[in-house]
């Protein structure tokens, strides 16, 4: 019985294989249309989950203006920080209406910000205490942008743009590495040397890592430069020499993350030309 067993398995892998090569003959013949359905459906799966994203973020696709009507993000909320608040509401909803109420909920526990560059402004230099949301404040505008290019919708208000970006380099977080060599200090400057040519920037804190007054001169020198090369920068500092400057250079504007003066904690809000 067994052996008898072991042959109409085989038996039935031989037939397998036949029909196998028959629809391979089939899909051969017709192998333009099938190509062209499966890059069909991969648009509509594609689309689809932009539309799911644009559901969970309470999202919207932002348009992209002329260079010279600068930088407006009314509303902005970092992208991540918004689907890890959907996640903790139900990240199991699938039905839009509770959806739409996660991403409500969402968005009311993530603070919006106003990123703003007005026509002619090119550089937003924000200050303001430790773990007050430069940073933040930062990766918001990097996320928003890559999403932007990328054709995704974002987390923002009506009357939101965004200029073309051809490329965003971001300056974020300590690179220093024993194995590679560098400090803090040399490892922001061979980072920014590398992608000099063709910055539009993020910067956190640059200079930081060598003497105070040294790292402001030299941060106030690059940003000199960048703004000169019509380069787009935001820049987080803790040098009052860069407060001063972003409120007197041209092309520059300031902004300051708020805290409570009463409790001390911080607002998560832009106040800007202060």
């Amino acid at each position: 019985i067994n052996n008898r067993l072991q042959e109409l398995k085989r038996e039935e892998r031989e037939e397998e294989r036949k029909v196998l090569l028959y629809l391979r003959t089939l899909l051969e013949a017709e192998l333009p249309g099938a190509q062209a359905a499966l890059e069909l459906l991969a648009q509509l799966d594609l689309l689809q989950a932009k539309r799911r994203l644009a559901a969970l973020l309470d999202g919207r696709c932002l348009p992209l203006t002329p260079v010279a009507e600068g930088i407006q993000l009314l509303d902005a909320r970092h992208p991540l920080l918004l689907l890890n608040r959907v996640k903790s509401a139900d990240g199991s909803a699938t039905d839009s209406g509770h959806t739409q109420r996660s991403a409500a909920r969402a968005a009311a526990a993530v603070k919006p910000l106003d990123i703003v560059l007005r026509p002619g402004e090119r550089a937003l230099i924000i200050t303001g205490g430790n773990a007050g949301g430069k940073t933040v404040c930062l990766k918001t505008l990097g996320l928003i942008a890559a999403m932007t290019l990328s054709g995704l919708p974002v987390p923002v208000g009506a009357g939101s743009h965004l200029p073309w970006f051809s490329r965003m380099d971001a300056f974020i977080g300590d690179e220093q590495s024993l194995a590679d060599n560098v400090s803090t200090f040399t490892a922001q400057i061979e980072h920014l040397a590398k992608a000099w040519k063709h910055l539009d920037v993020l910067l956190d804190e640059f200079g930081a890592g060598t003497d105070p007054a040294q790292g402001a001169a030299l941060a106030q020198a690059v940003l000199d430069e960048l703004l000169d090369k019509h380069t787009f920068v935001l820049a987080a500092t803790h040098f009052p020499a860069l407060k001063s400057y972003a409120l007197t250079r041209e092309g520059a504007r300031a902004a300051s993350m708020l805290f409570d003066p009463q409790s001390k904690k911080p607002l998560f809000k832009l106040a800007y030309d202060q």
